[in-house]
This record gives C-alpha cells, structure tokens and sequence, in this order.
C-alpha cells in the first residue's frame, strides 16, 4: 500500500438511513456469518453486522487507492451512504474478515486469512456505528450519546481535576456541562480501547484533559448529510498516553452523539 497514506480511515453508518443494506450478512465471511448468528437479538445482530460492514469498506477503499496519489484528508469521518454500501462487490468482501481473537477482546482486521498491521476499532450508539482504522498503530474510537446520567456516574467516572474542567467548560449551563463529562468519557473510552488505560470506570486512577485555547466549543455538525464529516482536533494530557509516541486526538458533535477518536502514530 502507498506508504504516505498514514492517517486513519474514519467511517460512520446511520442505522436507521441503511436498513435495508443491513437486512442480510451479505458481506460476511463463513466464519463470521456463524458469529453474526450467535447474537439473539435483532438490534445487536444489526450493529454488529454494521461495524463489520463498515470496516471492509474502509479496508476495500484503503486496497482501491493503494496505487494512486493519497487524496484522502485527516481528521474527516467518511459518511457511510446506503448506495455506497450496496455498491460493495459483497463476494469480494469475504476475503476481508473481522474477528476477535477470543470473546471481549478487541476485534482485529484480517485480509486473506492474515492478520494486517495497524489497528481498528469499533463502536456503535444511538442508532451510530462508527469505526476507525489505523495503518501505523493502536486506535480508540467511541461514539456516547450526550444525556444526564446518575449521581453515582459522576461521582465514580471523574477525577477530581476532570470535574473542575467540566464545570468550568459549563458555567451555568447545565447542557454544557453533560456535554463536557460525555466528551471526557467518550476519550475515555477511546484511551481503554488503544489498551493504554486499563478501565474507563477508574476515574480517580487516571485523568483527562482537553487542552484547547478557550476551552471547548461544542459546536454541532450535520451528519444527516450524505458527506464527510469534519473532526475537531485537540490536545489531551493524560497519564495513561506514552510519551515516546506521537499521539493524536479529535472529536465532532451532532448536538446528540459525541465521536471521540484517539490514535498513535510512529
């Protein structure tokens, strides 16, 4: 593949906007198919069955360039449209397979039966499956639908440092706030499944924080729109990040659903 192509390929598919692409396996391996039936319950069978779906297209896209100048820009989201999906050559999609090496773990990208260097990763909420791939290394991504939760959440999820942030991203505004801890989860989430922290629910074992000039604008983006959607890069500080790799974070948001990505370079 071109060398030059480092930047990770992002993809978002809207459930509802792509039911009828999600009513058969079509794409699926033998091996997978037999996973996929595994799942009792229809909705699970369909947000697996896109994260799957999902992951050969970018992994088919990446094949399809391999041999021409590297167009692609960073930090976007690739919207996923029904006749992109249906357009798949789904037999050829076969070769391309998605499993996780045993039940729980990450799930890792395979193309004719070998396993291919870099990382991916997988996350689906609110009617979102979104899933990332990273040529060069680890990738977390997360999608976290913004809503008030329990006390006990608060109170268990967040360092101390983490409250003041999100607090002072708030101010009086309640909205904000929710919207300040569901991004900080969010990244939490993102920095567990890179496998650099290792539980998301150790809040005062770990902590987040986004540095940006003025704080963090939580400026909503169209996704209904059969495009790309543009990433928000920031700057993270973590205990949990190495320091010898360059890592990279971004974020977008619908005014519902937050997509966090993190990933390493080399």
């Amino acid at each position: 593949m071109n060398s030059s192509n480092r930047d990770p390929d992002v993809a978002l598919i809207d459930m509802e906007s792509c039911e009828h692409v999600l009513a058969a396996p079509a794409c699926l391996s033998a091996r997978e198919t037999q996973c996929w039936r595994q799942f009792r319950h229809h909705r699970r069978q369909r947000e697996w069955l896109a994260g799957r779906l999902a992951a050969k297209a970018l992994f088919w896209q990446r094949l399809e360039r391999s041999n021409a100048a590297d167009s692609s820009e960073s930090h976007q989201v690739q919207q996923l449209t029904p006749s992109t999906l249906a357009a798949l050559p789904m037999k050829e999609l076969h070769q391309i397979e998605i499993l996780a090496p045993e039940r729980g773990k990450a799930p890792q990208l395979f193309w004719k039966g070998s396993p291919v260097k870099g990382g991916l990763s997988v996350a689906h909420a609110g009617g979102l499956v979104c899933v990332g791939i990273n040529p060069t290394g680890e990738i977390g991504i997360d999608v976290e639908t913004c809503e008030l939760r329990e006390a006990a959440y608060y109170r268990s999820s967040f360092a101390e440092s983490e409250h003041r942030w999100a607090q002072q991203l708030g101010g009086s505004d309640q909205n904000r706030k929710i919207f300040g801890y569901t991004l900080l989860w969010a990244f939490k989430e993102s920095l567990f499944k890179t496998g650099r922290l290792p539980q998301p629910s150790m809040g005062a074992a770990d902590t987040i924080i986004v540095d940006l000039p003025d704080l963090i604008n939580d400026q909503h983006s169209d996704w209904s729109q059969p495009n790309t959607v543009t990433l928000l890069p920031v700057q993270l500080r973590s205990n949990s990040l190495p320091q010898h790799r360059h890592v990279r974070a971004a974020y977008c948001f619908n005014g519902q659903c937050v997509i966090t990505i993190i990933y390493l370079c080399v």
